[in-house]
């Protein structure tokens, strides 16, 4: 309920990004939203939250990061997605 209060403060504001709202703005929030929107959506029909490359990539992250910490310079770099799809 907050929330909903929060994005139509935005509506008080002729310039919102100064609005101390402005962060639902931002495309991390966005992102988030439709984040949580889309999981809602794939619960609601039954279906699993995250597809199968999802969970592969969170578990390659955790690995890589506990070896990381564990072998510290000797171990894998962390896993970035981006350089990955970069190579």
């Amino acid at each position: 309920m907050q929330s909903s209060k929060d994005c139509m403060a935005l509506l008080a504001y002729e310039e919102p990004e100064k609005s101390p709202m402005f962060y639902l703005l931002s495309m991390d929030y966005r992102q988030s939203v439709a984040d949580s929107l889309n999981r809602a959506i794939l619960a609601h029909a039954n279906l699993p939250s995250y597809t199968s490359m999802e969970r592969l990539i969170q578990q390659t992250t955790v690995v890589r990061q506990w070896l990381h910490q564990e072998l510290g310079k000797d171990g894998p770099p962390l896993f970035s997605l981006p350089a990955f799809l970069k190579n």
